[in-house]
């Protein structure tokens, strides 16, 4: 029996970051304590209320919808005293008003299919594969046209240039799997930008057959890097917000990172 090895998105995009943030992560299993930090918990709150968005037909995407995905979002938080609950509040209703306003029903995708796994075998070895979610896909056109719908929320001040260039190869790599296993001639790639002031939709970006074979070859590279030593610690805007920003601040300090560790082990 074939004993597949899995490797992930989030897996690829850690390693991409920082191969230290890697280690501790997914070789150590180091995780930091209580619910995350607040970027964290609130782009993960937009995407709860995006995916309740479109798990919907386009016919019940509606203010009501939204208002109840908001509140459940917004229950999920853990927020202190510091956190103003009344401020991300406002900022989670700002968010879905925007959603709601800005793309309304939606009916340019009434074949999404939202929160599942897309697993793709890859080609140079028989024995791996590379799993990805993507947030909303779909294959129309009688098979023949996939559609990758990312949603994004900008809630940094990070450049966009490297916030698209980061989720331009996110979303690459959520096509080529798309491509893979559905067999599509073509994948189109629309980007759901929401920023702390407006919300845009970016796209159609075009993903081809030259593209494909490009990103195979990308991936290919990462199936060979990920996990190998050195494991290097690459500050840039990815810091903004990283479970692991105490850990590191304690290695460059020369302190006792054992001792900073066992706060990441649960212990």
């Amino acid at each position: 029996m074939i004993t597949r090895t899995y490797l992930s998105w989030s897996e690829v995009s850690t390693w991409l970051h920082c191969q230290l943030a890697w280690q501790w992560h997914y070789a150590e299993g180091l995780r930091a304590p209580g619910a995350g930090t607040i970027e964290q918990q609130m782009g993960s709150a937009a995407h709860l209320m995006f995916r309740r968005y479109y798990s919907a037909s386009p016919a019940r995407r509606n203010k009501a919808l939204m208002d109840k995905a908001t509140q459940d979002a917004f229950n999920g938080l853990v927020l202190n005293e510091y956190e103003r609950p009344d401020m991300r509040w406002a900022q989670l209703q700002a968010m879905g008003q925007r959603i709601v306003k800005t793309w309304g029903q939606d009916d340019e995708f009434p074949q999404m299919v939202t929160e599942t796994t897309i697993e793709a075998p890859v080609p140079w070895d028989n024995t791996r594969s590379y799993l990805c979610i993507p947030d909303a896909f779909a294959v129309v056109n009688g098979g023949n046209t996939g559609i990758i719908l990312s949603h994004k929320t900008r809630l940094s001040q990070l450049p966009m240039e490297h916030i698209l260039t980061h989720y331009h190869q996110q979303a690459r790599l959520e096509a080529w799997a798309l491509k893979e296993v559905y067999e599509v001639k073509s994948v189109e790639i629309y980007l759901n930008m929401l920023a702390p002031g407006a919300a845009q939709r970016e796209g159609p970006f075009f993903y081809t057959s030259i593209d494909h074979e490009y990103t195979g070859q990308e991936l290919e590279r990462m199936f060979v890097q990920v996990g190998k030593v050195p494991w290097i610690a690459r500050p840039g805007p990815h810091c903004f917000g990283c479970e692991y920003k105490r850990l590191h601040d304690v290695l460059a300090a020369g302190g006792d990172i054992t001792s900073a560790k066992e706060d990441y082990r649960g212990l």
